[in-house]
């Protein structure tokens, strides 16, 4: 009993263990009670967990192919849209107004292309006869021509109008969900400036932003599972379909797209999931989270020397990190001896007590 108090005068007791309090040099009287674990290499199950989303296979964004005001918005995001369904329209006075002038262009055009062919026609006439020349005869036949071209260059302005006209009206061209809508009534919309985005039916993928060191050296027949997040009993398999080559520059992540065959009703458009891919199984060294500490921001443990009683600081290279420990890549040895609790107390050198052993 009385040596417990002057322990506990002389420290303090944490999680079972009694710790020393250092002198003012920085340097412990006794050595410190640790925890510790023999590092060995273990057949570890290889699977990342990771959050991502639903979305269509297959996306459209559409855009008016000509300039002008909009007049009406006849669609909102979250709306199921069917081929051919109208979306918005721009004011069509111009469109109009051009449609009427190319219609005048090919009326004259049909007037002069009529009066040409008829006096060319004459002219045969009169040539066959004898009562003309081959040369009256030649620029009447010239004449035709021209009003030939004339009368096609009209038919193409008035189907150039007919066109503008209608894509003064914007229309779904596939069935489909609204998931992004741009314009406002009264704005100016520009030629191919997005108006809306359309998330096609069928198909589905699951989207999720993973860093860039997940594709080292992985097998290429990894499976993958999808569940959503708030009923994880519910899930399918999927298939990687595509890798984005860009890397972002904020996160370091890449875009990843993995399609589902045959999803369930409930994994609509938005829905979050968890996808858990499992790469098999290597062979590598554990360590719990407690074990961690620092080395000028670089992750480092504390391994314990039993020849000399005391600790020393080495750098390791994790190769990710778990809900509870941590998987290394590089830095440790099968038998070095690591300090896997009571490291915030630690410095270099420091005489140490190992009070039990094992990783729980």
């Amino acid at each position: 009993m009385n040596t417990f108090k002057t322990l506990k005068a002389a420290g303090f007791v944490l999680s079972g263990l009694i710790f020393v309090s250092a002198s003012a040099s920085g340097q412990t009287n006794h050595p410190l009670g640790v925890r510790v674990m023999t590092a060995s290499y273990q057949n570890y199950p290889d699977s990342i967990s990771l959050t991502g989303e639903i979305a269509a296979q297959h996306t459209l964004t559409l855009a008016f192919r000509i300039s002008g005001k909009v007049t009406e918005r006849l669609v909102e995001v979250g709306q199921h849209v069917e081929s051919g369904t109208l979306l918005a329209k721009l004011d069509a006075n111009i469109q109009n107004a051009d449609l009427v002038a190319a219609l005048a262009a090919l009326d004259a055009a049909q007037a002069q292309l009529d009066q040409a062919t008829a006096e060319l026609n004459r002219s045969k006439e009169l040539l066959d006869k004898g009562f003309t020349t081959r040369a009256l005869f030649d620029r009447a036949e010239a004449a035709a021509i021209l009003a030939q071209g004339a009368f096609n260059l009209a038919e193409a302005q008035v189907e150039l109008a007919q066109d503008n006209l209608s894509f003064a009206n914007l229309f779904a061209p596939t069935s489909g969900t609204i998931t992004a809508s741009h314009p406002e009534v009264g704005q100016i919309a520009q030629i191919a400036q997005p108006m809306f985005t359309l998330a096609e039916n069928g198909k589905r993928d699951a989207v999720f932003d993973v860093q860039e060191t997940v594709f080292f050296e992985q097998p290429d027949d990894f499976s993958i599972d999808i569940s959503l997040l708030e009923q994880p009993e519910i899930s399918v398999e999927c298939t990687l379909r595509e890798v984005s080559p860009i890397i972002d520059p904020n996160t370091g992540t890449v875009r990843v797209r993995c399609g589902m065959n045959n999803p369930p009703a409930s994994f609509t458009l938005g829905a979050i999931v968890r996808g858990t891919a499992h790469l098999g199984r290597e062979t590598v060294i554990v360590l719990p989270w407690n074990a961690l500490a620092s080395e000028g921001g670089v992750p480092a443990v504390w391994i314990y020397n039993p020849e000399s009683g005391t600790v020393s600081k080495r750098e390791i290279e994790v190769e990710r990190y778990e809900n509870s420990s941590i998987v290394l890549r590089n830095g440790m040895e099968e038998g070095d001896i690591v300090v896997i609790d009571g490291t915030k107390f630690l410095h270099e050198g420091m005489p140490v007590l190992p009070l039990a052993e094992g990783f729980e």
